[in-house]
């Protein structure tokens, strides 16, 4: 008695028009590639959407092609393997939604292609009670071919080409999410960097330096052979030894997410008074929109608790609060920021202000009828200014010829922008009081004759130390003479960088970081500067043993036990730990003169190390080397221990650019 297998589900539809419908959907998939390819946007740093789109469009036809021509004919392992990979390439490239609904689209047509080809094909499988046992084990053997043929493809794809990374701790907050349970999970484009290198704000994966099996995803700031340095907030760089030093300034992807807000839109009159300080009482919310009267009046942001005005500092985006007491959030005063409002123009019956501050200069945006303009002001004195002096900007030309124009007004890296909704924008270079003073000095020294020094030198670190005139300032200011009204979107904030954080008997004292970085050396920062264990903070510990051997790994809290040893007694600060911390990122004079010298505070690590050790009744300490092997360090065989800062992730142990990241339950989106 022989046997068939009843048609089910999709198979139940007639052979033949199985048939013509694989052949119709694959050419609809192949067309739809060839338009996704042509018509998409281009996405600066996503180079991938354009091969996926073609993988997917070339395997869909190879799925066809082995399904409808080839038949029975191919083996099982091919038919499952192409499918397999045609659909994994389609799938990725309906996950770009950022480049557009064509490339979505087309990924989804070659989907369907291939379910269609799957589908076209029939296989009957007699059974006999004869030959059942020699049906089984042929059913068996061409499933084990399949599924070790789909791991062989995933394996590759896998090592040479993607990967998903979870990320742990919140150091690329808010554009990540951070958690040892919950942490995103990011796609990651290992083949980007097979012919290129990193790129400047892009975010990048790589092995930690000081335990390489561990991978680690920050934005890359600074390239080989530059020198950087972090100072009041900003990033600034030598790209050569000879040339200027520069503001470092954001692409246009990295500047729009490294935008953190503050306030959202003012939509009450009661949100207005908490946000606001107002000195007179001519400013009400009326209608949905702020409303000044006859006499004028301005509102200054932000307040204080007494109602007077004060200075927006760098709150914590996140809302996470975690991070080192020593650094810690809303401390330092950030004067890059960006306000987003629209001015009402049929009652704009005089002229309407908005003044970003930043330390002792002031930007002002002015509305009048049929005219629009930017202006600047220093300030000299407590309460005395230099007067307003215009500031060329043609394209604001046309600004008041829209109705109620909504725009963005912002200070940040060193350029002024002003943006309409209209697509107009107006960007402008000012200066930074360190770049003038620090290439002012350069010039002097090349009149001279002399090599410069660099932004290493101690001349560099005060001139980064010096503070405004008047005190920093970071505040927004919306003024008007007479009657006007606006609508307030938003007021955001620049990322503000910390550089070195020095604890003294006086408080907390910043001071910059710097770093000449060689051939091969990147610079990598987190995005929530003050919560990222990055580059700043990478300290590599040596101990050296009586034989002259040495074992290398990095001095951190994570899992390596030295540490936690050294951090005894913390009570009575600072630890041992804390002291090679400090030796590692500040000199001698930095910390103080009246502080342990460097090899004081080595012998004296050592000596804590092995009373630690002692009291333990440990003969050995675990400790875990920079290849990430755990080996075991005998106390009695301890002679020294070294450190220093590694500021830096060398060219081999970039992994690759995360470029999507997974959203619970079921979304992507792309990274910028």
């Amino acid at each position: 008695m022989t046997t068939t297998n009843k048609p089910k589900g999709y198979a139940k539809v007639p052979a033949k028009l199985r048939r013509v419908i694989a052949d119709v959907s694959n050419i609809v998939a192949a067309l739809g590639v060839i338009v996704g390819v042509g018509v998409a946007p281009e996405i600066p740093g996503l180079w991938l959407r354009i091969p996926a789109l073609v993988a997917a469009g070339g395997l869909a036809i190879a799925c066809w092609f082995v399904h409808r021509r080839l038949g029975e004919k191919a083996p099982p392992p091919l038919r499952a393997g192409v499918a397999l990979a045609a659909a994994g390439a389609a799938l990725l490239a309906m996950t770009f939604h950022k480049a557009g609904g064509y490339t979505s689209l087309a990924g989804l047509l070659c989907f369907i292609s291939v379910l269609t080809a799957r589908g076209s094909l029939d296989i009957e499988k007699p059974h006999t009670p004869q030959d059942w046992r020699r049906t089984g084990w042929s059913t068996l053997r061409d499933n084990i071919e399949s599924i070790a043929g789909s791991l062989i493809i995933v394996l590759i794809v896998w090592h040479f080409c993607l990967e998903a990374f979870k990320i742990p701790t919140g150091s690329m907050l808010p554009t990540l999410y951070g958690d040892q349970v919950w942490g995103d999970r990011v796609l990651v484009d290992k083949f980007a960097y097979e012919f290129g290198d990193p790129k400047r704000w892009e975010p990048v994966v790589f092995r930690y330096p000081l335990r390489r099996t561990d991978p680690y995803v920050k934005r890359c700031i600074a390239l080989p052979g530059e020198q950087v340095m972090i100072a009041q907030g900003d990033i600034y760089v030598r790209k050569t030894p000879t040339s200027e030093v520069e503001l470092l300034q954001k692409t246009g992807e990295a500047r729009e997410v490294l935008w953190y807000p503050v306030i959202g839109p003012v939509t009450s009159g009661k949100q207005m008074k908490a946000l606001f300080a107002r000195p007179g009482d001519k400013v009400e919310f009326t209608n949905g929109v702020i409303q000044f009267g006859a006499g004028g009046d301005t509102m200054f942001f932000p307040k204080d608790g007494s109602g007077k005005q004060d200075n927006v500092r760098d709150h914590d985006p996140s809302g996470q609060g975690q991070v080192s007491e020593e650094i810690g959030y809303n401390r330092r005063i950030v004067g890059d920021l960006r306000l987003r409002a629209r001015v009402i123009t049929e009652k704009l019956k005089s002229p309407l202000e908005f003044v970003l501050v930043r330390d002792d200069d002031e930007y002002a945006l002015r509305f009048e009828t049929g005219a629009c303009t930017l202006l600047r002001r220093k300030r000299t004195g407590e309460k005395t200014y230099t007067d307003w002096h215009k500031l060329e900007a043609p394209g604001l030309k046309d600004a008041m010829a829209s109705q109620n124009p909504e725009f963005e007004f912002s200070l940040a890296d060193g350029q002024l922008v002003t943006s309409f909704k209209t697509g107009a924008k107006i960007a402008l270079v000012v200066s930074s009081p360190f770049k003038d003073a620090i290439n002012a000095r350069d010039t002097e020294l090349a009149k001279q004759g002399k090599v410069l020094t660099g932004l290493l030198s101690t001349e560099a670190f005060d001139l980064a130390e010096v503070e405004p005139a008047q005190g920093r300032r970071g505040q927004v200011r919306v003024s008007a003479t007479g009657e006007a009204a606006v609508e307030i979107l938003g007021i955001d904030r620049d990322v503000y960088y910390v550089g070195r954080v020095l604890q003294t008997r006086e408080g907390n004292r910043e001071l910059p970081f710097a770093v000449t970085l060689k051939d091969d050396q990147y610079f990598v920062l987190g995005d929530n500067s003050p919560g990222s264990k990055d580059t700043r903070f990478w300290i590599e510990v040596i101990i050296e043993q009586n034989d002259g051997t040495a074992v290398v790994g990095g001095l951190d809290d994570q899992g390596q036990y030295i540490a936690h040893l050294l951090d005894r007694g913390r009570e009575k600060a600072p630890s041992a730990l804390t002291n090679l911390q400090w030796v590692a990122r500040f000199s001698h004079s930095e910390r103080g003169l009246d502080q342990p010298s460097n090899e004081e505070v080595l012998a004296r690590a050592v000596s804590v190390l092995k009373q630690e050790a002692q009291k333990e009744r440990l003969a050995a300490i675990p400790f875990i080397t920079i290849g990430g092997h755990d080996v075991q360090v005998e106390v009695s065989k301890i002679k020294a221990l070294h450190v220093r800062l590694v500021p830096y992730v060398e060219r081999d142990l970039f992994v690759g650019r995360p470029f999507a990241v997974f959203l619970w339950p079921n979304r992507m989106k792309l990274i910028d």
